[in-house]
């Protein structure tokens, strides 16, 4: 019996708004000393004295405990695997920028939000092996989701809230503590419940055959019609040194509470009647042994494969309402070499590589297709303390982005020779539209992992994004029309989560 608990430790700064003028933390006006006679005219103009807007933070974290219990059982031809577990998303902006501050909106607009979506669940699995080379695997989930209705609460200068209005859209009625309470999510929750069989068969010749179905069940307020999914695999090995797959599998994916009931008002209209996205994938995949047990090298080994997939239902973005409105064509390759000292060094270079298609838009360009990956676990102390190291080169890819017909003026905290500045900005055009072309990044991830009591303790600290990469997002999958970001979002800087694990 083991118990697990993590929790994060991150925090990030937006480098833009989701209406993409660039949240400064900083702005020239900052600098003016307002007890100075001779700034009193350029410290009257400020955009942001209060700065209401400013210090934009996104906490972000998953806080998890899992009760698992493995006995083996039957003389241990029959295993058993159950789980308790609960898990919380947690988002918090505190605050988040909208609108920068401008002459025509000091203060600008922002807006503080807080909430914590729980998964409360069961799970078995078992396995048992049975005469003639067959083996059963089999089992099933029940989880509960729930997200609680969230707010928004705004913060911005008097004037923002004017005749009932933010921004041109109508607020609903004001209360004491918020000018403007407009719902970013309703409070939704769904029942989940799945059951799966696999089963395994050795035959002569070193061919495995596999085959498994699974059922998938919803209840509650946001329930989706049931789901039946098939695969089956085959696996020969002609030598021992070679063996070659060939698989065929379905998958599914559920859309989330959040695309179902986002509010009607910020970013994203939801959609109660999204289906499941559905998935078909073929693969063809050749594993080879290169050398094992010689001198100190424990293992080397190459890995080769290739996948066709096709998903149906795909849910995305339609004139910001999510929608099922498209399917996807992807091919993708791997390249995957393994290296494993006897001493306990264990290395990994990998390399992907994927290119799809939708059947409305044509080639998907918003997404890298090139992934270069290098991995390595190394023991640093008497087999308790290991190290974990993951090196990531993400290819390039191309943002969608719209771009104003004309351009005007407006004074947002730029000073120049003393006095405030005005700084051109692009006005809204809808039918106009260019793709920047965004460069490759790297991302290190490296891990601690020390382990006391007899093996029975782990502790952990994984740092994401050691090398502080403020790296830009991709698009997805979303439409290529025009959308309300011009340019694309950086990614978070270093994050760390922590996690203790007890097997009792």
């Amino acid at each position: 019996m083991s118990l697990h608990w993590s929790v994060p430790f991150n925090r990030a700064a937006f480098g833009v708004t989701p209406v993409g003028t660039a949240s400064l933390e900083r702005l020239d006006e900052d600098a003016l000393d307002c007890r100075d006679p001779a700034q009193k005219a350029a410290c009257a103009a400020r955009v942001d004295p209060d700065r209401l807007t400013r210090g934009s933070r996104y906490d972000v974290g998953n806080r998890m405990a899992v009760l698992r219990y493995r006995p083996r059982l039957w003389r241990e031809r029959l295993g058993l695997d159950a789980r308790a577990f609960v898990a919380q998303y947690r988002v918090a902006y505190r605050p988040l920028a909208l609108v920068v501050p401008t002459d025509l909106l000091p203060g600008g607009v922002s807006v503080t939000e807080d909430y914590t979506a729980t998964r409360t669940g069961l799970s078995l699995d078992s396995d048992v092996a049975l005469p003639w080379g067959v083996r059963l695997i089999g089992g099933g989930e029940l989880f509960y989701d729930h997200m609680p209705l969230d707010i928004a609460r705004w913060r911005a200068g008097p004037s923002a809230f004017e005749g009932g209005q933010i921004s041109g859209a109508p607020c609903p009625p004001a209360t004491s503590d918020n000018p403007c309470p407009v719902v970013v999510h309703f409070a939704a929750n769904r029942l989940t419940g799945g059951l799966f069989v696999s089963g395994e068969r050795r035959l002569p010749g070193q061919l495995v055959l596999n085959a498994a179905a699974r059922l998938q069940l919803y209840g509650g307020q946001r329930a989706l019609d049931p789901v039946v999914l098939f695969s089956g695999a085959a696996v020969w090995s002609p030598t021992p040194r070679w063996n070659l797959k060939a698989n065929f599998a379905e998958g599914f994916r559920p859309p989330s509470l959040l695309k179902t009931d986002s509010g009607n008002t910020v970013s994203w209209i939801g959609n109660p009647e999204l289906k499941v996205e559905r998935s078909r994938a073929l693969q063809g995949e050749v594993n080879v042994r290169l050398l094992a047990n010689h001198e100190g090298i424990r293992l080397i080994a190459l890995r080769a494969d290739y996948a066709y997939t096709w998903v149906s239902n795909f849910i995305q973005l339609n004139q910001g309402r999510f929608e099922n409105v498209s399917s996807i064509g992807l091919h993708s390759a791997e390249l995957l070499a393994r290296l494993q000292l006897k001493r306990g060094q264990s290395f990994t270079l990998g390399y992907s590589f994927v290119d799809g298609a939708t059947n409305d838009q044509g080639k998907l360009r918003s997404q890298p297709n090139q992934w270069l990956t290098l991995q390595a676990l190394l023991p640093l102390w008497q087999e308790r303390l290991f190290l974990s190291s993951n090196l990531t080169v993400v290819g390039g890819f191309d943002d969608p982005n719209r771009r104003g017909a004309g351009t005007s003026t407006l004074f947002t905290g730029r000073m120049a020779n003393g006095v405030p500045a005005a700084s051109p900005v692009l006005t809204g055009g809808f039918a106009d539209q260019t793709l920047d072309s965004v460069g490759p990044t790297v991302g290190w991830n490296a891990g601690l992992r020390y382990l006391l009591a007899d093996q029975r303790l782990r502790l952990a600290v994984d740092v994401y994004n050691l090398l502080d990469q403020r790296s830009f997002q991709a698009n997805g999958f979303l439409e290529l029309a025009a959308g309300l970001e011009p340019v694309p979002n950086p990614y978070y800087g270093v994050s760390a989560i922590g996690s203790v694990e007890l097997t009792l």
